[in-house]
């Protein structure tokens, strides 16, 4: 899958590193992420959200 465009200008790739994920989380505001590793955990509800596990 190509970079969105707006990484165009804004991020530069090489060959000679590990694949790279664009992450985007849009809410209140917005956050952008590039990373070699991303985890993503989803909360049962927002009791289970706010507890320490």
């Amino acid at each position: 899958m190509p970079w969105p465009t707006e990484a165009l200008g804004r991020l530069d790739r090489s060959e000679g590193l590990p694949e790279l994920v664009w992450l985007r989380i849009t809410g209140p505001i917005e956050v952008d992420a590039v990373a070699t590793t991303v985890t993503v955990y989803q909360a049962q509800s927002d009791d289970a959200a706010s507890a320490l596990q």
